[in-house]
């Protein structure tokens, strides 16, 4: 998304900068696929150990996991990031078709939470639910993964001629994209909860609740910021240039980061039972 949508045709007229920024995006991508790559193995073994008792042999409840749904999930996960760390290698050396590869893979990778968590748990409208994770997943990873790599970006541009000019460009082109992954988080996010919690009361006294508000008053200081660098981010970039608008879209990125922890934990906890 950044590649496409944020980095586009900017920076104008700035070719040298483009492609550090490309490659940027794509060494970023290969890193995130390598790492799924390689701690797919180690997921399966500690869930395969969960089911297990003390001492028991873990091999053949792993291979029990792989046919469950969560194990499918994995299986995608694991196959789509080798797919887009591949594509993402071919685009780090400059073959366009890579991007293409990078971002199927992207797409169908974002499918796999949906598989490996509470998307999956409805029975009725379990299609309805597994599309609005994976639009969910979509919508985060569109904001706060595009949002990283401007911040990575401010460092970069930093030491080069008319870095403030580049970064403010991609400012604003960030702007629209930020706008309407946020959107399609809210509304997906909404549907979510109500497929998830049938009292929404049962959020005020659950632990799930508490991780729950915590998810939103992170999600509202992200916002916050980014309604800052959407207003003044561009200008000041300009006048200032990138390192001045560096700290604020690290503080931004810092506190996405934190979203996406407190979201893995929900993730995994059990929502409240109806009462």
């Amino acid at each position: 998304m950044f590649r496409r949508l944020v980095l586009g045709r900017a920076p104008e007229g700035r070719p040298a900068a483009a492609r550090m920024l490309e490659s940027l995006a794509a060494t970023a991508g290969a890193s995130a696929a390598a790492t799924l790559v390689l701690i797919a193995p180690l997921r399966l073994l500690l869930q395969a150990r969960m089911l297990v008792s003390p001492g028991d042999p873990v091999s053949p409840m792993a291979w029990a996991v792989v046919g469950t749904t969560w194990g499918k999930g994995l299986t995608l996960q694991l196959a789509c990031a080798a797919l887009a760390l591949a594509g993402f290698v071919l685009a780090r050396r400059g073959n366009p078709r890579g991007w293409t590869l990078a971002l199927a893979s992207a797409l169908l990778l974002a499918l796999s939470p949906a598989m490996m968590g509470h998307a999956v748990a409805p029975e009725h409208g379990l299609a309805w639910s597994v599309l609005t994770d994976w639009v969910h997943v979509l919508s985060a990873g569109g904001w706060t993964g595009a949002l990283s790599l401007i911040a990575a970006a401010s460092l970069a541009l930093r030491r080069t001629r008319d870095g403030g000019a580049t970064l403010a460009s991609i400012i604003e082109r960030f702007h629209r994209v930020a706008l309407v992954s946020a959107a399609m988080l809210l509304l997906s996010g909404t549907v979510s909860l109500l497929y998830r919690v049938e009292h929404l009361r049962d959020l005020l006294t659950s632990s799930y609740g508490a991780l729950f508000f915590t998810k939103l008053a992170l999600v509202g200081l992200v916002a916050a910021f980014g309604a800052y660098h959407s207003r003044a981010g561009a200008a000041k970039a300009r006048v200032s240039g990138a390192q001045d608008v560096a700290r604020s879209l690290l503080a931004e990125t810092v506190l996405a980061a934190l979203t996406i922890a407190v979201t893995a934990v929900l993730v995994g906890s059990e929502p409240p039972t109806a009462t």
